[in-house]
């Protein structure tokens, strides 16, 4: 996955880099799987990770590869929408 980012990947911080192999590795390959362009990801504890998961979400949107489309957080829950770029690798 790492040829599919810009080089400058490799700066980002390491809870940057887990959260761009879980928004546009796993989550990416279950959406298209499933045939869909978008996926919802839901995290517990969401003002524990809010900050890195929407640093790897600027990151993907400048990259052209992704973008959040949607963010709500509702008793500690974060619900985030990516929607992915249909001829991304």
């Amino acid at each position: 996955m790492a040829d599919e980012f810009p080089a400058s990947a490799g700066d980002l911080d390491r809870a940057v880099r887990g959260w761009l192999a879980v928004v546009y590795g796993q989550l990416r390959h279950y959406a298209r799987s499933a045939g869909l362009e978008e996926a919802w990801l839901v995290i517990e504890d969401f003002g524990r990770f809010a900050g890195p998961l929407r640093e790897a979400g600027r990151y993907l949107e400048r990259a052209g590869l992704a973008r959040v489309a949607e963010e709500a957080v509702a008793e500690g829950v974060g619900f985030v929408l990516f929607r992915y770029r249909k001829d991304a690798p």
